[in-house]
């Protein structure tokens, strides 16, 4: 079983505990999904229309969107450090959004 040893809280302060933990993230996520929502008004009405679009592959546009919205921090699961990811040359970041759409478009 996967499990989150530790965290760093907003101070840089690591937790260790794992209901610290918790709540940590709860706490996080929910600021995030408060963010999110203000953006919510600025989404294209998709409903009615050609969803298509929601499954449409990836770009290298908004690969790098995502990658320049993320905060340099320790990697997830598989452990690569973000900074990684925002630092590799443009034909690795290719195969990187090739095989991204690969995932997304087979299931």
């Amino acid at each position: 079983m996967n499990t989150i040893a530790s965290i760093l809280d907003d101070n840089d302060e690591v937790i260790t505990d794992s209901q610290d933990i918790a709540n940590s993230l709860a706490k996080y996520f929910y600021e995030k999904s408060l963010n999110n929502t203000n953006n919510m008004a600025e989404q294209p009405d998709v409903i009615g229309h050609d969803t298509n679009i929601l499954n449409r592959p990836y770009t290298m546009q908004e690969l790098n969107s995502a990658l320049l919205s993320m905060k340099n921090t320790a990697g997830g699961p598989d452990n690569i450090p973000m900074i990684f990811l925002k630092h590799l040359y443009e034909e690795t970041k290719t195969k990187l959004l090739e095989l991204y759409n690969v995932i997304w478009t087979s299931h």
